[in-house]
């Protein structure tokens, strides 16, 4: 049996990064989360993580700003800010279902081909 330990939000800030850099360096994480919006998730971040360590992506739909153009989402982002929702707008917007489930789909995709392809 393998044991994986995933360390979250890889991206998030500088602080993070060193910290799971640190983890990974001392044998305890052995993957990790991208966050595609996050501050730091670059190309040249992610360079430091070694080859060895597995690398999954994190789909943010609640806070920040999109990686996508924002009039591929219009539902998942607020026209005012041009930012992402928040949890609880999320929340209450999709109870009341005005999240448009193509432009959940659409963000993936782009996350998927515009940041993640291109990683190294």
């Amino acid at each position: 049996m393998k044991l994986i330990v995933n360390a979250d939000d890889f991206g998030y800030s500088a602080e993070r990064n060193r910290g799971i850099l640190e983890s990974i360096e001392n044998g305890i994480v052995t993957s990790i989360s991208v966050l595609v919006n996050g501050s730091t998730a670059s190309c040249d971040a992610l360079g430091c993580v070694p080859a060895r360590v597995s690398i999954g992506l994190h789909f943010n739909l609640t806070e920040g700003t999109p990686v996508a153009s924002l009039s591929s989402i219009p539902s998942l982002v607020n026209p005012t800010s041009n930012l992402f929702w928040g949890k609880q707008d999320f929340k209450l917007r999709a109870l009341a279902n005005s999240i448009d489930t193509g432009d959940v789909c659409g963000y993936a995709l782009t996350v998927g081909i515009e940041v993640v392809i291109p990683l190294p």
